[in-house]
């Protein structure tokens, strides 16, 4: 019997792969690129777009895992977005007045 152990940063569902990764409040309602790692061992620079929400999934066509006829599995990656705990009166009072133009 094999047991194969959790990776510490993919989880796997067939040949798809799976990861999380957080931005900031800002970068999800102005967008950004982060850098994601993939199995291999090297980086992909993944574009998230102005306006994400949290929890918005990101696919990657084919970064998944190979089987042995040659399929390629995706990779989807999972957004966080970082809400700041400790802001001042004026941040809130600047997050006040922009919440009420677009309510």
């Amino acid at each position: 019997k094999v047991h194969i152990q959790p990776h510490q940063t993919f989880a796997r569902d067939g040949l798809n792969l799976y990861a999380e990764t957080s931005v900031s409040v800002w970068n999800a309602i102005n967008g950004t690129s982060v850098q994601m790692p993939t199995i291999e061992g090297k980086t992909l620079t993944i574009k998230v777009p102005q306006g994400t929400q949290p929890g918005n999934v990101m696919k990657v066509a084919e970064h998944g895992l190979e089987n042995t006829i040659g399929r390629v599995g995706d990779y989807f990656i999972k957004i966080n977005v970082a809400i700041p705990k400790n802001l001042t009166k004026e941040d809130r009072d600047d997050i006040d007045r922009i919440s009420k133009k677009y309510s």
